[in-house]
């Protein structure tokens, strides 16, 4: 009801009807809907979108394929690996994405952006669907990624 969606949907460029004008941030777009590469502005929105017939190793490993076109197949999987211990999903890997809990799901939300290294991390209700204990770890796991040099912008409906 406040508009906390439609200001990142405009802020990451999704929607932009009635909005003029450019955003950036140190000089680049922000506009994640056209995010190519590496790099740049992610957006992880409010309502998880994982291909729940895959294994979270799957699911990460295909991304990579997207999004790490320019590695290669070695490359992508120390990534991939790399990336599922940050989030500390490792000994998930095998697990369906349908199986995971909220806190596990929301986590490899964030994996799967995390993959091309943005630089800028939009964040839509993170937490939504939490109980306290999922909620405060993903909020550590968050506060880890902007201390390590990533600019995240995100809505919280309720912190605690």
């Amino acid at each position: 009801g406040a508009g906390k969606t439609t200001l990142l949907n405009i802020l990451a460029g999704y929607s932009t009807k009635g909005a003029k004008g450019t955003i950036t941030v140190n000089g680049s777009s922000t506009c994640a809907s056209q995010a190519t590469g590496r790099g740049g502005a992610r957006y992880i929105r409010q309502h998880d979108d994982l291909r729940e017939h895959l294994t979270v190793y799957e699911a990460m490993s295909l991304a990579a394929a997207l999004k790490l076109a320019d590695f290669n197949s070695q490359e992508r999987k120390e990534k991939v690996l790399e990336v599922l211990a940050l989030l500390g999903l490792s000994g998930t890997s095998r697990t369906l994405c349908r199986d995971l809990s909220g806190g596990q799901k929301r986590r490899l939300a964030v994996a799967l952006e995390l993959l091309s290294d943005p630089s800028l991390l939009f964040l839509d209700e993170p937490t939504t669907g939490l109980d306290s204990s999922a909620s405060t770890s993903l909020i550590a796991l968050l506060n880890g990624l902007a201390r390590g040099g990533r600019t995240l912008i995100a809505t919280i409906h309720q912190p605690t």
